[in-house]
């Protein structure tokens, strides 16, 4: 597979059942000079069920602590002439997870990258949702902190877009709730968990439903489809940024930290957003 420079190959991976990996994407692993990867405990495995010896082939874990010097290897080893697979534990890379780093230096560097189409919890959270729009936006995992959640509901209630985020099954409860008490009562949600795997769900109703149906806990990954808002020509700017800057006033937050706040989430200057403040405070 080498040429004289190699080529770096995004390798999508099971995000479940086994039988998802492509016969594409195992020639590629079983060829190649090195794999780098999230976790190599959980590639040697996958090697070990998809039968491909790991040989004389490097195995190189690139994780975000070190993803800078893994760039530095990466681009070496391509201008040496060697062919790189990398994959993340589960699903496509760079999605979420450590990777664009290194896609973006093998751009830049004039070389070569293909990628391997592989399962994605995204697209197949949506997919299961059957939710009807023409346009979804997936955000990562849903915000921690309650105040970004709360300006996170303030979109959502105008979106006119599906809305997709990761979850932890630890913080599924606590998003579920937050949801349930500041989400339109008329919106409807999907909580994805264990995609193809055995004990696969996929749960749909208002925000209230979920919070009520996974009150005893919830194991693996999740995948939190939000419906689109019913609401109609309602511009995004003009109406969110004023709510949630009403709701930090109502926490009683002082000017110069709700317009902080609300600025790191929101593409619009803080000169704009001190007269929407003072206009608010009357």
């Amino acid at each position: 597979m080498t040429s004289e420079n190699g080529t770096l190959y995004l390798v999508g991976t099971p995000i479940g059942n086994m039988g998802d990996i492509t016969r594409r994407a195992v020639d590629v692993i079983a060829n190649v000079d090195i794999i780098m990867c999230e976790d190599t405990r959980e590639t040697k495995k996958l090697l070990s069920l998809l039968d491909v010896a790991l040989g004389d082939k490097k195995l190189i874990s690139v994780r975000e602590q070190n993803e800078q010097g893994a760039t530095e290897n990466l681009i070496s080893f391509m201008n040496n002439g060697k062919d790189v697979v990398y994959m993340s534990d589960a699903g496509m890379p760079a999605i979420s997870d450590p990777g664009a780093r290194l896609v973006d230096a093998v751009h830049e560097a004039g070389l070569i990258v293909n990628v391997i189409p592989g399962p994605s919890a995204v697209t197949s959270a949506v997919a299961l949702s059957g939710f009807n729009s023409t346009a979804f936006t997936f955000k990562g995992f849903f915000p921690r902190k309650e105040s970004e959640q709360l300006i996170e509901i303030e979109k959502l209630n105008v979106s006119s877009a599906i809305m997709v985020y990761f979850e932890s099954p630890n913080r599924l409860q606590d998003s579920l709730k937050i949801l349930a008490e500041n989400l339109n009562d008329d919106q409807r949600v999907v909580v994805a968990r264990e995609i193809t795997k055995k004990f696969e769900e996929a749960f749909r109703g208002s925000a209230k439903e979920a919070y009520n149906h996974f009150q005893t806990g919830v194991k693996g990954e999740c995948v939190l489809v939000i419906e689109p808002s019913a609401s109609d020509s309602i511009n995004l700017e003009d109406v969110a940024i004023e709510k949630a800057l009403q709701l930090m006033i109502d926490k009683g937050l002082s000017s110069k930290d709700a317009i902080e706040i609300v600025q790191l989430l929101n593409p619009i200057s803080k000169n704009q957003l001190k007269e929407i403040y003072n206009k608010l405070k009357g």
